[in-house]
């Protein structure tokens, strides 16, 4: 339970974009901007297994997806840019 989402879908891409913004604050040139495992919760150094498959996977299963939505969205004449790049 609790409330649902009911943002607009421009609210749904604002939500994914500051997740995605989140995660490229915590990539650094320090760790040759490579992903890791674990973001640390005191730190926000990145930790553990470096480079998993799985994680660059994500990364462009969302970027795919965003773009995919965003496309559907400025469709709709709602103004949302389409090629936003953030990461």
């Amino acid at each position: 339970g609790g409330a649902g989402f009911n943002g607009s879908p421009r609210d749904f891409l604002a939500a994914g974009d500051s997740v995605l913004m989140r995660l490229r604050n915590h990539i650094s040139k320090q760790d040759d901007l490579h992903l890791f495992e674990q973001i640390d919760r005191s730190s926000g150094r990145q930790y553990n297994a470096k480079d998993l498959t799985w994680s660059y996977a994500e990364v462009l299963n969302a970027l795919v997806t965003r773009h995919s939505a965003a496309v559907k969205v400025a469709a709709t004449g709602s103004g949302v840019p389409v090629d936003v790049v953030v990461l």
